[in-house]
């Protein structure tokens, strides 16, 4: 896997075509793979915010590796790694970010919608404890009964 080159993400603004409102939080996705953009587009087709006129809260952008590595059959939590100016490393087994200090703006090395989403929670879930809230996970089980 490639390392994320520099201290911290880069930064300034940026047209995205791709822009998703999760808990009136608004990032845009810049991804380099036509493919995964237009499958981002699709998972995320509920939260898509209006390309014409919505800013943008943060700013998420993902590279290809320099070599790709298949995805693991098993992924693990992934490692976070504080850096200097306040910056966070994520890292798993075949992807790497660099998010700035503000949580705000995001460099991504990796393949696949799997980094985008796990550094989007990482993000939204900074985002919401600025604001008194909480990024929870839940899930729930199901009975069927059948006549």
């Amino acid at each position: 896997m490639r390392a994320v080159s520099g201290g911290g993400p880069s930064s300034g603004p940026r047209d995205a075509a791709l822009r998703v409102t999760l808990a009136g939080w608004t990032v845009a996705l810049e991804v380099e793979d036509g493919a995964l953009a237009a499958t981002l587009g699709r998972v995320f087709s509920a939260f898509l915010a209006p390309a014409a006129g919505t800013s943008s809260d943060a700013r998420l952008v993902l590279r290809a590796p320099s070599s790709s590595r298949p995805p693991p059959a098993v992924r693990e939590l992934p490692w976070l790694e504080p850096g200097a100016s306040g910056t966070l490393r994520v890292e798993g087994e075949d992807y790497a970010a660099v998010l700035s200090g503000d949580r705000t703006h995001a460099d991504v090395t990796g393949a696949g919608r799997f980094p985008v989403e796990t550094v989007l929670k990482v993000m939204l879930a900074s985002a919401l404890a600025k604001r008194g809230g909480l990024l929870i996970h839940g899930v729930g089980p199901a009975s069927y009964t059948h006549l």
